[in-house]
């Protein structure tokens, strides 16, 4: 565990007080039974009618697609992601069982890849989350059934060594944490109306 726990206004569990997303990952291989121990706890998310409309491509530092995987990342992730232990890609899945659109699927997606981030923290290994990468480029290579997309990525990996970054992201991840004041918001009944 690192020592960047969040500086908190209000108690928090100490697990997400203690969850951030650091660049400097290992590329340590994660034993089979944590990785499904992580996608275990996104199976067990909650979603809008039970539709639960995610998907997860997972890819393990050495296999052999993995230098295609990262082909699917911007350069600004590259230095860094490039030494994960695994890259993940979460999916989402537009369409309800229906076929009629689903309003709720993103959200849905999003708790499950943060239901994965802190089960990953509990098993000490760290996730950092990517907007950062070309989701049609992803679709041209892994064979999405139709009505599911490429949302986000993820890296994750046992937590290296900041000086192992290039400076101007070793000095980022060493950076105070911060985060907007709930003032800023979280309101009462209206927007703008104080708590």
């Amino acid at each position: 565990m690192s020592n960047r726990k969040a500086p908190v206004d209000h108690p928090i569990l100490p697990l997400m007080q203690e969850r951030w997303s650091p660049r400097a990952l290992t590329n340590t291989a994660i034993p089979a039974n944590k990785l499904l121990t992580l996608l275990e706890a996104a199976r067990w998310t909650p979603s809008a009618s039970n539709i639960q409309p995610w998907g997860f491509i997972i890819d393990e530092a050495g296999s052999a697609s993995f230098e295609q995987t990262l082909t699917y990342l911007k350069p600004g992730n590259l230095p860094w992601a490039r030494n994960a232990a695994l890259l993940g890609i979460a999916l989402v899945n537009e369409n309800r069982p229906d076929g009629t659109r689903n309003p709720h699927a993103e959200y849905d997606v999003g708790q499950a890849v943060a239901f994965l981030t802190l089960q990953a923290q509990q098993e000490g290994l760290y996730v950092h989350q990517m907007a950062g990468f070309l989701p049609e480029k992803v679709h041209e290579h892994v064979g999405l059934p139709e009505g599911w997309r490429a949302l986000t990525m993820f890296a994750i990996g046992g937590l290296g060594d900041a000086a192992s970054l290039p400076e101007e992201m070793a000095q980022r991840e060493t950076a105070p944490r911060v985060r907007k004041p709930l003032a800023e918001f979280c309101f009462r009944a209206a927007w703008g109306k104080a708590l």
